[in-house]
């Protein structure tokens, strides 16, 4: 059986037409997983993960790209030793596929993270940068900006906890 594909072309204003197999390499689409990560407890970030994993599923989309599994977790970008991270790894090596992100500040927010993904560089990809292999030097300077980023909220947070130990004297902060 036949499928019969239109390809509009962005430069030109002709469309063609390809009558293809089905079983043809060309209508099969590329397998892989996503991983989502947020900093705190699913209570206080109630739609972060749902919204990275439906963002990286219309990326695969539009990629034609098809989701095999879905690893997520909620843990510190400054905590290296995550076990949803570690089987998602796991589950790409043995399954060859790719390892899809939206962006490199949710995969981490620490440098030694290299240590642990640099030999699975080659099947990552971010839905901020597109379906492109990312270089080293790509993912070790955005792991710089994610660094430098961390360390900006931590200050925001401290000060507004300072602040607000200044407008309520006498309470206390936490549980």
């Amino acid at each position: 059986s036949w499928v019969l594909l239109t390809v509009p072309l962005v430069s030109h204003d002709q469309v063609y037409r390809l009558r293809v197999s089905k079983g043809d390499t060309m209508l099969q689409t590329q397998k892989i997983i996503s991983y989502a990560r947020a900093s705190t407890d699913e209570r206080l970030q109630s739609t972060s993960i749902e919204n990275q994993l439906n963002t990286i599923k219309d990326w695969a989309s539009l990629n034609g790209m098809t989701v095999l599994k879905e690893f997520h977790e909620y843990s510190s970008g400054s905590n290296d030793d995550r076990p949803e991270l570690q089987k998602a790894l796991d589950f790409a090596s043995k399954n060859n596929c790719l390892i899809v992100v939206r962006s490199v500040s949710r995969l981490s927010r620490s440098l030694t993270i290299f240590s642990k993904i640099d030999r699975h560089l080659p099947r990552f990809r971010f839905v901020d940068i597109g379906n492109i292999e990312p270089s080293v030097f790509l993912i070790s300077t955005l792991l710089g900006i994610s660094v430098a980023e961390r360390e900006l909220i931590r200050s925001r947070i401290k000060s507004g906890i300072a602040q607000w130990k200044v407008r309520n004297p006498g309470k206390t902060w936490g549980s």
